[in-house]
C-alpha cells in the first residue's frame, strides 16, 4: 500500500476522485465528481495539453504533517498538501468535460531541521525548489502529482509556506507536470494535525510514540489522542495532535 492510500485509510486526506473514463483522443470525456465544500480562498490556474486552461477557485486545502518511527530515512517527516480546485465545465457540446485538478504531495519528505518552531508555525518560510532539491532517501521519487483526468507526476516545482498565524499560512505552489500540465496555486491552508506513529503499530500508549510527539511539538497547546484507523479487523494506532481552528493565541 502506498502511503497516499494509507493516509485515505486513515482518513487524514479525503479519498481520490473517481476513476475517468476517456474514449478516444477525440471522444466525450466522462466524469464524476465527488465535490468538496469552497472552504478556501485564492486561485488555481491550471493549463492542459495547450487545450484546458482556466483561473478556477480554489475548493478545499489541506495540510498534515505525519512522522512515522524506525522508518528510513530517520530525521525526517512526511508533509501532506492537497489543494483542490472548484470544478468548472469546459468544452463544447460535442466535447464537454469538467476542470477540477487536485494537487497533492505523496513523496515530500522533510528535514525534521526544517521545522522552526514546537507549534502550528513550524513550516513557516518552508521552500523547495524540484528538481533542484532531491527527497531524500528516494532521490528518483517526484514530491508531487496533479490529478486531472488521471495522475501526472510533477517535473517542476517551486512550493513556498509563510506562517500567517493561528497555523494558517500562505501557499505558492507553482511547475509543470506530466501530459503538458501547467499550474499556479495561489492559497491559504492550515495545518490540521500532526501524526507520530509506527509502521503496523497495533498498540496504543506507546511510550516511544508519545516522547516523539513531545519532543517535536509542545502538546501543552493541542489535543492529543491515540486513534485507531485500522476498524476492527486489525488494529492500526496512530498518535495525533489536531490543532485549534480558532486558536486563542
Amino acid at each position: 500500500m502506498t502511503r497516499l492510500a494509507d493516509w485515505r485509510q486513515a482518513g487524514i486526506i479525503p479519498p481520490a476522485p473517481q476513476t475517468i473514463t476517456r474514449a478516444a483522443i477525440a471522444g466525450v470525456i466522462a466524469l464524476t465528481a465527488t465535490l468538496s465544500p469552497a472552504s478556501a480562498n485564492g486561485s488555481f490556474q491550471f493549463q492542459m495539453d495547450d487545450v484546458s486552461q482556466a483561473t478556477l477557485d480554489i475548493a478545499s486545502t489541506e495540510m498534515v504533517l505525519y512522522r512515522t518511527l524506525d522508518s528510513w530515512p530517520e530525521e525526517m517527516i512526511s508533509l501532506s498538501i492537497e489543494v483542490t480546485a472548484a470544478p468548472k465545465e469546459a468544452g463544447d457540446e460535442d466535447f464537454a468535460y469538467t476542470l477540477e485538478p487536485r494537487f497533492y504531495t505523496e513523496w515530500l519528505d522533510i528535514s525534521l531541521d526544517k521545522l522552526v518552531s514546537r507549534d502550528a508555525g513550524a513550516l513557516d518560510g518552508y521552500r523547495l525548489s524540484y528538481p533542484e532539491e532531491k527527497m531524500p532517501g528516494a532521490p528518483t521519487q517526484m514530491p508531487a502529482a496533479i490529478y486531472q483526468f488521471f495522475h501526472g507526476g510533477i517535473e517542476t516545482l517551486s512550493l513556498a509556506l509563510d506562517h500567517l498565524g493561528g497555523g494558517v499560512y500562505d501557499l505558492s505552489a507553482t511547475g509543470t507536470a506530466e501530459f503538458d500540465m501547467v499550474f499556479d496555486i495561489q492559497t491559504q491552508v492550515r495545518l490540521s494535525e500532526f501524526i507520530v506513529t509506527r509502521d503496523d503499530n497495533e498498540n496504543a500508549n506507546d511510550p516511544e510514540v508519545e516522547a516523539e510527539m513531545n519532543r517535536l511539538l509542545d502538546t501543552s497547546q493541542v489535543q492529543t489522542e491515540w486513534r485507531n484507523t485500522g476498524g476492527d479487523s486489525r488494529a492500526r494506532y496512530r498518535y495525533v495532535a489536531t490543532f485549534p481552528e480558532n486558536p486563542t493565541q
